[in-house]
């Protein structure tokens, strides 16, 4: 009876590891092809001129990172020597960078090595850089494809230290560090999330008692601090768009698309400055909340009051429009955890607004025969279905009784897991939040390479003691 079981375990990880295999090689093959299509030309996003403006100028403001902006200058002045265009060596760095920490963190993930293991390593760092959100930001003018590697570094080593507590000392804790500012350099919200992998690794160290603790809370204080010394020396408030705090946030969360419709609850002074054909107009723009009611709110009446203004009408948007508002949030929160499935959603013509049509238009532009049958495979036509599979194997694994695998040992590895998963509900919240009340899947790279890097770990990574190999 249990060689039986065995038997039907082996056939059905071996149909599963086809069929992924397939799809894995056919979305590897369209991706390299839009890649080499995509190449000599650039995706138009207002956040990319917003970087190109502001490294030409050498201009840091809030809402960029003091990284990406030098990186860009520098690929600027590349090409008026060379003559190439800045954003190619862009797009070099980017995707040479994601497959040497995709391959890291494969590595990490994996308990096997040997020739072997490193080509099913190359494999899925191949398949992870050609997810085709993920392909999108390695080309495209704007640090997340640079956030999600440095990231994916910090959770490969989180991961290692999760399955050996013995990782965990001095020189773990200054490399952490380190991508932590790093991040943090690069998109200033990294600070904190950032922070959620960096917390999870000294929950860990707790397990290994002694000094290692103390000197980890004591190198990490001294990044951090050094980290808030640099942006708040170098970031100044961006003259052109509103003052990136809690309030103005709220307002682009709980107000937007509804200036208009609710213009009757607005304060007499924001009634001075915004009439209602201004409101509309601004309904009809989620970006026009940041670049034009914003600066024209704080232009009349001065940032303090302007921040009063804005949680008044926060404040007043959340009370009428009660059902509307927690609808909205609800949509973008459930979309952001799960992103590969509820952008697929997106592009199938669910009721959401979003910037998932105008991130595809901008794929499509160079490659339009390519990108349809590339992204529509890689969200969703073998998405839904391998996890149905890896549902199975999933229960598969954890009814099968591992030897050799002592219950602190299963404590650590699935340490690893709540970290991750505690990743990607930070994210989802905070850009749930702090979004102009638009999904954009480009906003949380993390979460989509973790949601594709799934079915790898549970169907490749062996087990200790018996597998169902």
């Amino acid at each position: 009876m249990k060689a039986n079981k065995e038997s039907l375990g082996q056939k059905l990880k071996r149909c599963i590891k086809g069929l992924l295999l397939t799809a894995v090689g056919v979305q590897i093959v369209l991706g390299l092809i839009w890649l080499g299509g995509s190449f000599g030309s650039t995706q138009f996003f207002s956040v990319s001129m917003d970087y190109v403006q502001a490294a030409e100028n050498l201009t840091f403001h809030e809402y960029s990172g003091i990284l990406y902006v030098l990186l860009t200058a520098a690929a600027l002045w590349l090409q008026q020597i060379t003559g190439i265009s800045y954003y190619q060596p862009l797009y070099i760095i980017q995707v040479a960078v994601f497959l040497w920490a995709a391959y890291f963190f494969v590595c990490c993930m994996k308990r096997s090595g040997g020739t072997k293991g490193k080509l099913t390593a190359i494999f899925g760092a191949l398949f992870l850089c050609t997810v085709p959100m993920l392909m999108q930001c390695h080309l495209a003018v704007r640090p997340q494809s640079l956030v999600v590697s440095v990231f994916l570094v910090m959770l490969g080593l989180c991961k290692r230290a999760a399955d050996n507590v013995a990782e965990i000392n001095g020189k773990l804790w200054i490399v952490m560090g380190t991508l932590w500012m790093v991040l943090s350099l690069l998109l200033p919200e990294y600070l904190y999330l950032g922070a959620v992998p960096v917390t999870g690794l000294l929950v860990l160290s707790f397990l290994k008692k002694g000094k290692i603790l103390k000197s980890g809370c004591l190198v990490l204080l001294v990044f951090l601090v050094v980290t808030c010394m640099l942006n708040a020396a170098v970031l100044k408030p961006a003259a052109d768009r509103i003052e990136r705090k809690f309030e103005s946030a709220m307002i682009s969360r709980l107000v937007w698309p509804w200036f208009n419709q609710s213009y009757y609850f607005w304060p007499e002074e924001i009634k001075a400055v915004m009439s209602p054909g201004q409101a509309l107009l601004i309904d009809a723009d989620a970006e026009a909340v940041q670049r034009d009611f914003g600066p024209m709110v704080e232009q009349a009446y001065g940032k303090e009051r302007a921040l009063q203004l804005y949680a008044q009408m926060a404040k007043a948007s959340l009370e009428v429009r009660t059902k509307d508002v927690l609808h909205e949030i609800w949509e973008d929160l459930k979309a952001y955890i799960c992103t590969p499935l509820g952008v697929y959603g997106q592009l199938r013509g669910a009721e959401q607004i979003s910037y998932s049509g105008w991130n595809y238009k901008n794929m499509s532009e160079q490659c339009p025969q390519i990108t349809r049958p590339y992204v529509f495979c890689g969200f969703g036509l073998w998405f839904a279905e391998i996890f149905c599979f890896a549902g199975v194997v999933v229960r598969r694994l954890l009814l099968w009784k591992k030897e050799g695998e002592s219950d602190k040992e299963k404590t650590h590895s699935h340490a690893f897991f709540w970290i991750a998963g505690l990743c990607v509900l930070s994210q989802a919240v905070w850009y749930t939040m702090s979004g102009a009340g638009m999904m954009d899947y480009l906003n949380v790279p993390v979460i989509t390479v973790l949601w594709y890097a799934l079915p790898i770990y549970l169907i490749f990574t062996p087990q200790r003691g018996r597998d169902i190999d």
